[in-house]
């Protein structure tokens, strides 16, 4: 099963972001060997952590200043201002992971109630409750960071939540590829893992810097764990859900319901999904030429082709006569893309027969990657901007000559 992995993004420098950190540098430079208390220091350190400059660019400077200055002070072979620079770069680097981890709970908090809402709104939770449960927990863990008590902490032991009992019971049935099942009992394990990583930090004098990397972790690692329930809970939506009765694949009925789910649930782990409407070419003619029997036939040849060739969590729904609706979770553009291709080729690929005559069966592939940032209110008519979008696709497509991917 092709399961999504959280990768880090490059990160892109802005204007107004790289002038702050300029500043910042010339500021400590003008400072270097003289008293870092400066207010001027601690004055900039809170504007730039209001600006929510990445973190990482700012250790990364304070990385070249800390290197400058010691070797500067190496040249002239004075070992005290080495350990002093040393020790004052140190508290510097604190004091700005103090004031960036404050902010950014503060933001966490606000973000984990806005997932909870959006999980609270889908029409049927399923599985999903899970994803809450660990929602929570993250906002218990945000808490207990914020008022530096560790006896406000959540649970450690994976095994404790409800999870975890059914990850360990009726779950393994459910999840029956190994490494796949393997690869959600680690994720959840790092998940509640952070909890005792955290408390350690809390127990002992805190460092700010590691404290930032820690939580940092865990709401990634709760995102994660988020798209990897939405997975499965689609998974469990394929087998309850209508059927059309000449495919077998989900009807037409419940898509809207599905997308608007989707969409919730798009918002809640901050993660795209795809859209894709595929058809079979010129299927008029085959039906003409042909008759029905074969035009349904090859319409259960190409539904299969996508069953075999999908992941078990993608949701494939007959729209209508030859067209299809795919919906991708936890996908980008570039990865619905190259699946898309692949059906394409694989469908070309496998001549279909009926009645011992064989015959190439082409389609066309519309695709759409909707991100959590575009739609501001989920509703029908967010839908039907999604579903006109894929069609508009699958149409130019069938302009530029049909069995191709746009």
């Amino acid at each position: 099963m092709d399961v999504p992995y959280r990768k880090s993004q490059p990160v892109v420098v802005e204007g107004s972001h790289q002038q702050s950190i300029q500043e910042l540098a010339r500021k400590i430079e003008v400072l270097l060997g003289q008293d870092f208390q400066s207010p001027d220091i601690e004055q900039l350190a809170f504007a730039i952590s209001e600006q929510k400059i990445p973190f990482t660019l700012i250790t990364h400077e304070l990385a070249l200043l800390r290197t400058k200055a010691i070797n500067a002070a190496v040249v002239k072979a004075d070992m005290v201002a080495v350990e002093r620079t040393q020790n004052e770069f140190n508290r510097l680097e604190d004091s700005f992971a103090s004031l960036y981890i404050q902010h950014y709970l503060k933001d966490l908090e606000r973000r984990n109630h806005l997932r909870i809402q959006h999980i609270n709104a889908l029409s049927e939770k399923n599985l999903l409750v899970h994803f809450e449960a660990h929602l929570v927990w993250m906002q218990d863990l945000v808490k207990a960071v914020l008022s530096n008590n560790h006896e406000l902490l959540p649970e450690a032991n994976p095994q404790c939540c409800a999870f975890g009992q059914w990850l360990y019971g009726e779950g393994q049935d459910i999840i029956r590829d190994s490494s796949h099942r393997k690869h959600i009992e680690e994720l959840h394990q790092k998940l509640h893992g952070t909890s005792s990583a955290i408390a350690k930090e809390l127990h002992n004098v805190r460092n700010n810097l590691r404290m930032h990397a820690l939580v940092k972790r865990t709401e990634f690692l709760s995102l994660d764990m988020g798209s990897e329930i939405s997975l499965i809970n689609n998974m469990i939506l394929v087998s309850t859900y209508n059927k059309d009765p000449l495919t077998g694949l989900l009807s037409r009925r419940s898509m809207d319901k599905v997308l608007i789910n989707q969409m919730e649930i798009s918002k809640a782990t901050e993660t795209s999904f795809c859209v894709v409407m595929c058809d079979l070419d010129n299927f008029k003619l085959l039906n003409d030429d042909k008759g029905h029997l074969v035009g349904d036939a090859a319409l259960k040849f190409f539904a299969q082709r996508m069953v075999e060739q999908l992941r078990c969590s993608d949701l494939i729904f007959r729209f209508g006569g030859e067209e299809f609706l795919i919906v991708l979770p936890s996908t980008s553009y570039p990865q619905a893309y190259n699946r898309a291709e692949s059906l394409r080729a694989s469908l070309q690929s496998a001549p279909f027969c009926f009645e011992g005559e064989q015959q190439i069966l082409t389609a066309s592939f519309g695709v759409v990657e909707i991100a959590p940032e575009q739609y501001r209110y989920i509703d029908k008519h967010a839908i039907n901007d999604v579903i006109h979008e894929a069609d508009s696709r699958l149409y130019k497509t069938k302009a530029t000559g049909r069995n191709c991917v746009i």
